[in-house]
């Protein structure tokens, strides 16, 4: 199954978070008034950084289906896309 590629970032827009992907837009989250907006902004941020944390699980498993385990020079790669992807989830950057 394929998802939109790009990088998917979020905008609040007449009441809701909107999910996109250049100018198409992928999903959109309505305001819930059981949620304070900070919680709504966080899920926006959380689904933006699904390809990100995607991919991030991807090359952890490829490396250790090839290798067995993270050689050194593969580490900090992946320490570096790991970090990236979980901070855009915990912080929208």
């Amino acid at each position: 199954m394929d998802y939109t590629k790009g990088k998917w970032i979020s905008e609040y827009h007449n009441g809701s978070w909107k999910i996109k992907s250049g100018e198409k837009t992928i999903g959109e989250i309505y305001l819930s008034p059981e949620l304070e907006n900070d919680e709504d902004e966080a899920n926006a941020q959380l689904i933006c950084a699904a390809p990100d944390l995607l991919e991030a699980v991807r090359l952890y498993l490829t490396i250790i289906s090839d290798e067995g385990c993270i050689p050194d020079f593969e580490q900090i790669e992946l320490d570096d896309i790991m970090r990236g992807a979980f901070k855009k989830a915990a912080e929208g950057r």
